[in-house]
């Protein structure tokens, strides 16, 4: 701290003997008081040293802060563009495993359906077979019928 305050030890020990205190315990009692002013009273221009001098550590915390800010984010900023990218690139893998399955499902749909078309051409083929057997054998049965109905008439 400054010594800029002024004490007056002398008017001090006179004043402190004018109300009967000893001059030997004024003058001790005046330099305790010196040492007190000197070492622990702030002046103004401590009080002005210290609020510049907190003045500018709060500039600095605040152009570190402003920094800090900065720097996060454009960390930030970049994070969420590898995010989007990474992103991206997931969706398109996944279009691209789902274009791929759909892909796979409908060429064995279409084997599906070309194995139960050739199933139902042999069974179509198996059925008309039998149906032409039936009804040759509805022919023959119905001449057996001509026949022996023609027999049995009276000629």
């Amino acid at each position: 701290m400054s010594e800029a305050i002024h004490f007056d030890t002398h008017k001090f020990v006179k004043r402190m003997t004018e109300t009967g205190m000893s001059e030997a315990t004024a003058e001790a009692l005046a330099e305790e008081q010196l040492r007190f002013i000197q070492g622990e009273l702030a002046t103004k221009r401590d009080l002005a040293e210290l609020s510049a001098a907190t003045k500018r550590d709060l500039a600095e915390l605040s152009a570190a802060t402003k920094q800090d800010l900065a720097e996060l984010s454009a960390a930030t900023k970049q994070d969420l563009a590898e995010l989007s990218a990474a992103t991206q690139r997931d969706l398109a893998e996944t279009k691209s495993s789902l274009t791929q399955a759909m892909k796979e499902m409908d060429t064995r749909l279409q084997a599906q359906i070309k194995d139960t078309e050739a199933g139902l051409r042999v069974e179509i083929e198996k059925t008309k077979y039998d149906l032409v057997r039936w009804m040759a054998g509805m022919f023959i049965a119905q001449g057996g019928v001509i026949v022996a109905l023609l027999r049995l008439l009276p000629a």
